[in-house]
């Protein structure tokens, strides 16, 4: 501390001494010059005398009083200085005594050194894992001669797709006149084929011109004049006949029977003469995406037999193949040909239906097997059959093609989709058939029971309709048309108005009295 007191104040001192030597310079020496006077009695201006550059203009040039001026300020007494003739130890008039700079004889910090021990890494001798060395010898892989699978080998026929949207063939515009109605012509003689009894008739799309209507309707005043199926507009048509089928070989067809009505599983015992009668109206029509018309009709008066098949393929294969089940259903009703023995647990009108349609299943499945690039195709079918005595209806059904009734003003759907969504499959998936016609040589067939009544409407149809227009627009629409043609119009219409992308057909099927005159719908 003492050393620190010491040094501070001879700085102190140091400091004072400075500033009194500035003082005295500045301010004691200035007043003097200020006071002094040049030779003319004028003071002299030492700011400007001082200022005043030596020697920059020549003598001539300078004005006379500034020459004066630097001539006074010349002749005045130099400053002493360092060389001046001055003797050791005498001080200069009023000037201070020179400082002598102050020895201070402080001690010299020295760096202190402290003696620490320095830490010095710490080393552990820990033992080094070493690794476990085993005599046990090395695991072999283990070889089992278990027995290869073998492939199961099963007769029953591969699954194929049922349904293929692929695009139809747009049909061709003509103005030839039509032709007329010709028998079927297939391998048999000409004459063998005039002796034949009629084939069944199916309405055909009407031309695609803008005056011709999309469809034709059908009721009873116009029933003959539907043309009959024509060999020559299809191949298959003429690959496949009634006799090709193998009638020894003939499968019985399985069948599961749905009771509707109490009752109507048996057969009825009574008088020939009907109370009641059906009239039918019908109408087709492709799809707004559709260049071919895939879907068939079929009207058998005489025999009361009405049905809609919905065909499936590619390259319109679809369309063959409903044509083809149309065509051996009708041929087995008007030849009274119906394959396989009948059935002891239904009665015979429905087991006649039932083999009929296995007949048809037969048919397309042999002609896909003749030619292959019919590969794949079928067809779906919703078929109604009315008994003679017309107390009871048995409806034939494969695919999802349906038929409803309406009684008392309550719609109720008759059928059963076949779907892939019976089997728990989700998703569009779902709604892919799991039953069709001509896809396996065998067909499990639902057969519906019921007991018509009077005023009873019987709505069959192909999916054309039912994916696009709900049950409820359905039912309306027939209960408030008092004109059956019309409602048949209208549901058509009203199909092609929500963009349906399939083929449309219905025929409406309405139960009236027996003897009733069957006036034309205008």
């Amino acid at each position: 501390m003492a050393d620190i007191d010491v040094f501070g104040i001879l700085s102190l001192l140091l400091a004072a001494a400075g500033a009194a030597y500035l003082v005295w310079t500045r301010v004691l020496r200035s007043g003097a010059t200020r006071g002094a006077r040049d030779p003319s009695g004028s003071p002299l201006d030492d700011r400007a005398a001082e200022t005043m550059p030596p020697a920059l203009r020549p003598e001539s040039e300078i004005p006379p009083k500034m020459l004066a001026r630097a001539k006074s300020a010349s002749a005045r007494p130099a400053p002493p200085s360092e060389s001046s003739a001055v003797p050791d130890g005498v001080s200069a008039p009023n000037e201070p005594p020179p400082l002598e700079p102050a020895t201070v004889d402080a001690p010299t910090h020295e760096p202190v050194k402290v003696d620490a021990p320095k830490h010095e890494p710490v080393t552990v001798d820990a033992p080094k894992h070493e690794p476990v060395k085993s005599d046990a010898p090395p695991l072999e892989p283990v070889k089992v001669d278990a027995p290869k699978p073998e492939p199961v080998k099963s007769d029953a026929p591969k699954h194929e797709p049922v349904k293929v949207d692929a695009p139809k063939r747009e049909p061709v515009k003509s103005d030839a006149p039509k032709r007329e109605p010709k028998p079927v012509a297939g391998a048999a003689s000409a004459s063998k084929a005039s002796s034949a009894p009629p084939t069944a008739k199916v309405a055909q799309p009407a031309s695609s011109s803008a005056s011709a209507p999309a469809g034709r309707t059908i009721d009873p005043d116009v029933l003959s004049e539907l043309p009959r199926i024509e060999a020559s507009s299809s191949d298959v048509l003429a690959v496949v006949e009634l006799e090709d089928l193998p009638k020894g070989e003939a499968i019985q067809p399985g069948v599961e029977k749905i009771v509707i009505d109490e009752g109507a599983d048996t057969a009825v015992i009574g008088g020939t003469s009907p109370r009641l009668a059906v009239r039918v109206f019908a109408q087709t029509v492709p799809g707004k995406r559709r260049k071919r018309n895939e879907d068939s009709l079929l009207v058998l008066e005489k025999e009361s037999v009405f049905l809609v098949a919905d065909g499936m393929g590619a390259d319109g294969t679809g369309e063959l193949a409903s044509k083809l089940v149309v065509k051996i259903i009708g041929d087995a009703f008007a030849r009274r040909r119906f394959d396989a023995a009948a059935h002891e647990d239904i009665p015979l009108a429905a087991s006649e239906l039932a083999r009929s349609i296995q007949m048809a299943n037969a048919a397309v499945f042999l002609a896909a097997k003749k030619q292959p690039e019919l590969k794949g195709m079928g067809s779906t079918l919703c078929a109604a059959r009315f008994t003679e005595d017309m107390e009871r209806m048995f409806v034939g059904h494969v695919g999802d093609s349906r038929c409803y009734r309406i009684r008392d003003g309550i719609m109720k759907q008759l059928t059963t989709d076949h779907t892939m969504s019976d089997y728990g499959v989700a998703g569009p998936e779902g709604a892919h058939l799991s039953r069709a016609l001509g896809v396996w040589p065998a067909v499990s067939v639902d057969v519906i029971m019921a007991a018509p009544a009077l005023g009873d409407v019987y709505l069959i149809c192909s999916d054309g309709l039912t994916k696009v227009i709900p049950d409820g627009t359905i039912a309306t629409q027939l209960l408030h048309e008092e004109d059956p043609r019309a409602a048949v119009e209208r549901l058509v219409f009203f199909a092609n108005a929500h963009g349906s992308k399939d083929d449309v057909t219905v025929v409406l099927l309405r139960i009236v009295e027996a003897g009733r005159p069957s006036s034309r719908p205008t």
